[in-house]
């Protein structure tokens, strides 16, 4: 006897928070002969095979069901779950492309297999794509997601700083030069980003000169820590202003650090080259500076 089969697919959607996300979905067919008639109350052989890319492409996944039918024909099973014949379901990645399932069918419960369809799935099985989130730990109600190689991560925290103000006049010793921001440091080697800036003037009859300029920090909450440098080789030698100017001098940097948690001061560092041009800076100019950190 010839048999018309007719599928239907579901997707498993219905998972609670902290559950083991199942490694399988729901199928549902029916069974139907020439005559459309249902093929009743029979146990039937289901073969299913996944194709990775197109419909004859590399067979991932293969495996075998041999459920009952319902007196209209009617037989639901859940892919991923049968007996298997190839592959590892759990290793199928599903956000990797394009995945077809092929369906085969013996009536009669034996394996003289059918081929009924080959078709697209056109809804990425999301509970089982759900699983490259499981490693996920101590998620925070705002968290937001960013996808990354062949699964979705945590987008990095990112904390923001910002103070205005005025800064110190220049020395022969590195100091803060401009306004400081101070930081806490949650988890090492965070990623910080800066921009800091300020207005750099002098009245001396030969203006300012000798200042060199860079981007640095202090731990605070230990005593008595020095001032460092995130790089020391993009410090900036040689700046200097004529009498009567005022010059805003930005810096901005992007720096992967190996700072470990504590709370820190942040800002424009630098020195003049020796007393007489120290003297020479004014401190009167107006300090901005903005401090991203990022996990």
């Amino acid at each position: 006897m010839k048999y018309k089969f007719f599928l239907f697919i579901g997707i498993l959607l219905a998972l609670t928070a902290h559950a083991q996300i199942p490694q399988q979905f729901a199928f549902q067919g029916v069974a139907r002969d020439v005559s459309n008639k249902p093929v009743a109350n029979k146990t039937v052989s289901v073969r299913f095979t996944l194709h990775q890319g197109s419909a004859s492409g590399a067979a991932v996944y293969q495996e075998i069901h041999t459920p009952q039918t319902t007196a209209n024909g009617t037989f639901n099973v859940a892919v991923g779950a049968g007996n298997v014949q190839s592959g590892a379901f759990a290793n199928i990645h599903w956000s990797s492309g394009t995945y077809f399932l092929q369906v085969e069918l013996d009536a009669a419960g034996g394996s003289n297999y059918l081929n009924v369809s080959t078709s697209q799935l056109q809804s990425v099985p999301y509970a089982l794509m759900a699983k490259n989130l499981e490693g996920i730990n101590d998620p925070q109600e705002g968290d937001m997601m960013v996808f990354k190689g062949d699964q979705w991560q945590k987008r990095p925290e990112r904390r923001y700083h910002h103070n205005t103000g005025f800064g110190l006049p220049p020395s022969t010793a590195m100091n803060f030069l401009s306004v400081k921001v101070q930081i806490q440091v949650n988890q090492a080697n965070p990623i910080l980003t800066l921009m800091f800036s300020k207005a750099f003037g002098s009245v001396a009859t030969g203006g300012g000169t000798g200042l060199t300029l860079n981007l640095g920090y202090r731990r605070v909450d230990i005593p008595n820590q020095p001032i460092l440098e995130f790089d020391p080789s993009h410090a900036v030698p040689g700046f200097r202003v004529s009498l009567g100017t005022r010059l805003f001098i930005p810096f901005h940097g992007v720096y992967q650090t190996n700072l470990e948690p504590g709370t820190y001061e942040v800002g424009m560092v630098g020195f003049a080259s020796n007393a007489t041009t120290a003297a020479n800076w004014n401190d009167g100019g107006l300090s901005l500076g903005t401090v991203t950190l990022e996990y």
